[in-house]
């Protein structure tokens, strides 16, 4: 279902911690040095290593990036394995919105430092904004879940690590997995909204409606003014034909929220169900009022429009209405076989129409 959108957390911003700097491999060993110590070269590399991640910290901060960038090269030439510089570089890559490269250099802290738990953490949350702004949306996907649980493994205890992965497995459709992490999050912070909510979407996606009712009116309880969670509610008590209680909860977003255009969609959506159909029409009239790219708003407002026509023959141009909502939506949202094949029915009008047009969630 389109519309009945996930509760899901967003990639946090980067924290601003880094792991300790570790030492290169072992040392070969010169007059005086036992196996493993470094020699007084390696030293002082190691410390101009040290002096140019330090100066590129201070450019980070001042958001000059390419001087940033600079000196942690600087630091890679001193030392190549310096992990911390490779996840340093990661970091100001995503800054400046270049995530692919991001992820190269984040990744080569891990391989230099696999105990490097912030960019593990890094990696996911790259991997994942890139599901969403590349095509690949399912490979970057499964590369999320794999940097996640290479953190979750290295701090099990740590909050963001089990949440994001919960979602990373709950956009891939895995919701076994997906509510085993949101419960391992609440694990952690029992109280935490987003994460209560987030198990609501996954038991929905899986089909539990009790339970996720149960998790959305906790995470009510918990943070109140969520018109999102209420949307989420609203449409599992559509999936449940409990169209009175979907609308008092529908309404309820719309008081939190006057501008939710999907909140006003699945109104319509209930009145058309209702057969309240200019109610209907008013409440997908706001919902594209408030966002005129919503593809549902359009095809759901055809849908009335149609079906006010199949009632009465005599106002062919409610019919016209209908195909025009239909074609806007199409434009937005090409992948829509079934609105495809009711233009193709109604848009002829010498077809033998039956009684009703349908286009359920």
């Amino acid at each position: 279902m389109k519309q009945n959108r996930t509760h899901l957390r967003t990639v946090s911003a980067p924290r601003n911690v880094f792991c300790a700097t570790l030492l290169g491999a072992a040392l070969f060993t010169a007059a005086g040095c036992s196996p493993g110590t470094p020699t007084l070269v390696e030293q002082i590399k190691q410390s101009a290593a040290n002096h140019h991640v330090s100066r590129g910290d201070d450019y980070v901060s001042q958001e000059k990036l390419d001087d940033a960038l600079r000196e942690f090269d600087l630091a890679l030439k001193f030392n190549p394995k310096l992990a911390t510089a490779h996840s340093r570089i990661g970091k100001v890559y995503r800054k400046m919105g270049q995530l692919a490269d991001a992820a190269r250099e984040f990744a080569e802290a891990i391989r230099l430092d696999p105990m490097d738990f912030i960019s593990s953490l890094s990696l996911g949350q790259v991997y994942q904004l890139l599901a969403d702004k590349s095509p690949d949306r399912t490979e970057n996907l499964k590369l999320a879940v794999r940097a996640y649980q290479h953190a979750c493994e290295l701090h099990n205890d740590d909050f963001e690590s089990h949440l994001n992965l919960g979602v990373c497995l709950h956009q891939l459709g895995d919701f076994d997995q997906a509510i085993e992490q949101y419960k391992a999050a609440l694990a952690i912070d029992p109280q935490n909204g987003i994460a209560i909510a987030n198990l609501g979407a996954a038991y929905d996606s899986h089909g539990n409606y009790y339970d996720a009712i149960r998790m959305y009116k906790t995470a009510l309880e918990v943070g109140a003014n969520q018109p999102m969670v209420l949307v989420n509610l609203g449409t599992t008590y559509i999936k449940q034909n409990r169209l009175q209680a979907a609308m008092e909860t529908l309404r309820a977003a719309v008081k939190q929220d006057p501008q939710l255009s999907v909140a006003y969609q699945w109104l319509g959506y209930c009145y058309h169900r209702s057969g309240r159909y200019d109610e209907a029409l008013a409440a997908y009239g706001s919902a594209l009022q408030y966002d005129p790219k919503n593809a549902e708003a359009n095809a759901g407002r055809g849908i009335v429009y149609m079906t006010m026509y199949l009632r009465a023959r005599r106002q062919p141009q409610l019919r016209d209405l209908a195909l025009e909502h239909w074609h806007r939506s199409l434009e937005l949202d090409s992948n829509q076989p079934r609105l495809r094949d009711l233009v193709a029915k109604y848009g002829n009008p010498n077809v033998n129409e039956t009684q009703t047009a349908t286009l359920s969630p």
